[in-house]
């Protein structure tokens, strides 16, 4: 989690390097184990990779649209029409050494905090399986908080263009530094699997003048409980940290996310939504979605409305004096996806957003003549696949 990016505290620093090299380090951990049991066995190597080719456009020109908090600006005030919104290129290696033991490595390339677009490494980490029910992951993992967590940067699972950031920008961090266990069991026609994880994560978020702040998350910990039951799917997720954040004057402050989501999807049709609910740095703010499709052949028109409560950070826009920054707001989207081609699709999509009285929602990079309250329109265009 992280303060909203329209924050901008006067303290700040250089770029934390620590991320880069733990990442490195988690890399190097994964390839020497590998190694190791590759002197015993032959490893089976296979690469695929995924991306979105996409461009956006926002109706406020006095602030950027974005689709998470880790990009400095988007579409609206610095591009009209906006290519790093939704845009993203990933590779996965894994190695398969025997039925126990593998490994996997995935690295993204998309906007940075800083505006780059520096390859950063998602995943790195080495997997035993106890057995095909029980496994143990260490190294960098995947945050098992939503429901599409684990493919919240693929476009092409996705119905929609982007994840509804009202929910997902409650835990914008997608990955932790450390180890899990899953387990997996029958009971009955339904199957459920547990996962219990711990580690930290090292963050950096964007301030307006291009600057970043830097954001510790200790002691991190949490479950998270799947059951799929035919075509429909139940989670339940609990996460909790200590957040620290020299910037902002913030050290080892409790922060929690309780998550619930669930989809519905026979084949020709879907329903899907998640709630989610935080407590801690700024009280506790709920924040929820809905949204719904059906499938005519290569094409899937659908809907969705989000929803995100009022709340207040202590922040900073350009040109002002420190004070109280609102953002809660709640959006609807309708578009459509066409499957053309195997590993492919294109969408089209529209947003109409409404920021409650006196917020500036989800916007970042907030100009003085901005307006807060005012309802933005967005339109996405955008190209997925995999590899």
């Amino acid at each position: 989690m992280a303060p909203h990016p329209a924050s901008h505290i006067a303290k700040k620093r250089g770029v934390d390097m620590s991320s880069l090299s733990r990442a490195a380090w988690l890399a190097a951990a994964a390839l020497s184990t590998a190694a190791g049991h590759a002197a015993a066995d032959e490893p089976a190597l296979s690469f695929s990779g995924y991306g979105t080719l996409g461009v956006a456009h926002s109706s406020e020109p006095q602030a950027d649209f974005t689709a998470t908090t880790f990009q400095p600006n988007g579409a609206g005030h610095t591009r009209n029409w906006s290519p790093t919104v939704d845009s993203r290129l990933a590779g996965q290696l894994t190695a398969e050494f025997n039925p126990q033991w593998s490994a996997v490595t995935q690295v993204v390339v998309e906007q940075r905090w800083d505006g780059s677009w520096h390859p950063a490494l998602e995943w790195a980490n080495v997997q035993y399986a106890v057995t095909p029910d029980l496994k143990v992951r260490a190294g960098r993992i995947a945050l098992p908080t939503f429901l599409m967590s684990n493919t919240r940067k693929v476009g092409y699972t996705m119905p929609w263009i982007r994840v509804p950031s009202t929910v997902y920008s409650a835990l914008a961090m997608t990955n932790s530094d450390g180890a899990d266990v899953s387990y997996s069991f029958q009971a009955g026609p339904a199957r459920d699997t547990v996962v219990a994880y711990a580690g930290r994560n090292n963050s950096t978020y964007p301030f307006a003048d291009g600057t970043g702040y830097h954001e510790r998350a200790r002691r991190m910990r949490g479950l998270a409980d799947t059951v799929t039951y035919g075509a429909a799917t139940l989670q339940l997720s609990h996460f909790e940290a200590r957040l620290s954040s020299d910037e902002l004057d913030v050290q080892d402050a409790p922060y929690k996310v309780n998550a619930i989501g669930g989809n519905y999807d026979p084949g020709d049709w879907f329903v899907t939504g998640e709630w989610a609910r935080t407590s801690g740095l700024n009280g506790g703010v709920p924040s929820w979605y809905v949204g719904a499709g059906y499938r005519l052949g290569a094409f899937t028109p659908y809907l969705n409305y989000n929803h995100r409560k009022q709340m207040e950070v202590q922040g900073r826009l350009p040109g002002s004096p420190m004070q109280s920054v609102a953002i809660g707001q709640h959006g609807l989207g309708a578009g459509l996806r066409w499957d053309f081609r195997p590993g492919m699709d294109l969408k089209l999509q529209y947003d109409r957003n409404s920021p409650n009285a006196g917020s500036i929602g989800t916007l970042v990079n907030p100009q003085p003549a901005l307006l807060p309250g005012q309802r933005y329109h967005v339109v996405s265009l955008a190209m997925d696949f995999v590899y």
